[in-house]
């Protein structure tokens, strides 16, 4: 295998790699918005049946605020947006190689532009009291 090959295989592979991730977040965040809104509307409608416990009402109508702060912290939906952009990147970088013959050298220094381009863009988990550090009271 040339090095051609070589690099459009790891091009491939981690395109390919990102579409999983790109789906695994988008199902995660999309699933997560129907939970919430059917259990909004769940709860609503169980609060006017006199016979099911309240626990259960509670439990139910708690659920789409834990979702809103599980897809604030980890950021889901944003994360599928990162990889679906850098899956597109990448195959703009497949293209170069077969079909616009661009060197290897050039395609390899575009890529390691990209990877640091977008570790910079990747959205971070907001973990809110966890990464703020207390006020200092003034001396």
């Amino acid at each position: 295998m040339n090095d051609g090959q070589s690099l459009l295989s790891y091009l491939e592979a981690e395109q390919k790699s990102n579409r999983v991730w790109w789906l695994v977040n988008f199902v995660v965040a999309q699933t997560s918005y129907w939970v919430a809104i059917a259990s909004s509307f769940g709860s609503a409608i169980a609060i006017s049946v006199d016979n099911l416990p309240k626990i259960f009402i509670a439990v139910l109508a708690a659920i789409p605020g834990v979702v809103i702060l599980v897809e604030s912290t980890f950021r889901y939906s944003q994360r599928a947006d990162w990889h679906s952009l850098y899956s597109q990147k990448l195959r703009g970088l497949i293209r170069q190689l077969k079909f616009e013959g661009n060197k290897i050298e050039d395609i390899s220094k575009n890529l390691s532009d990209l990877e640091a381009e977008m570790e910079g863009k990747t959205p971070p988990m907001r973990l809110g009291m966890l990464q703020q550090t207390p006020n200092k009271k003034p001396e």
